[in-house]
């Protein structure tokens, strides 16, 4: 033998690198599918949606944000230098406080105001963290779930276009606060 060490991860060639990667993939999948999302719809026309341990009753009206975060599970298998540079895989903890959040306060805004939001886009961001992301015809709103010295917040930033009604700040991501879910009426 050549003292390849191949217990010891050294010296594995191509073909020992790539089997790591698919071994290391096919954990990842595994991890993924036990991702408990359970969503459907109730006799009385409402979605029960489970969410890792969460119950939510929703209005079958926010559908389609439903539909928006379970597409965003595939997040979760994005590995590091996923952007083809340095980006930080999400993790599960952050993904599953977007969620959360998005749930939450579709749902406020659908109590208070019979309005169903605009599902938003959900990406990765390369720091780890997620955006939520609306355009709709007359507002804009990004925000950044992302975890800062052991605590989950969320930073966000809103307009009607050309800057008008603005709002900025920052809440807890696992808090509904009323302000914010009254502005997001705008993003119907």
């Amino acid at each position: 033998m050549s003292g390849v060490n191949v217990a010891a991860g050294k010296n594995r060639g191509w073909r020992g690198q790539q089997r790591v990667k698919f071994f290391a993939r096919m954990e990842k999948e595994k991890q993924l599918s036990l991702l408990k999302i359970e969503a459907m719809l109730s006799s009385s026309g409402t979605i029960q949606m489970q969410l890792e341990g969460q119950s939510f009753s929703l209005p079958k009206e926010l559908s389609a944000i439903v539909q928006e975060i379970e597409n965003s599970k595939t997040i979760l298998s994005f590995e590091a230098g996923w952007d083809a540079e340095n980006a930080l895989p999400v993790d599960k903890e952050i993904w599953l406080q977007a969620s959360g959040f998005l749930l939450r306060y579709a749902l406020r805004v659908f109590n208070l105001f019979s309005l169903a939001l605009d599902a938003p886009d959900i990406n990765p961001c390369p720091n780890g963290s997620i955006d939520l992301s609306w355009r709709t015809k007359s507002a804009r709103m990004l925000v950044n779930i992302r975890k800062e010295n052991s605590e989950m917040l969320a930073f966000f930033y809103g307009d009607l276009y050309g800057n008008k009604m603005p709002i900025k700040g920052t809440v807890p991501a696992g808090t509904v606060e009323d302000h914010l879910a009254c502005w997001m009426k705008n993003l119907v």
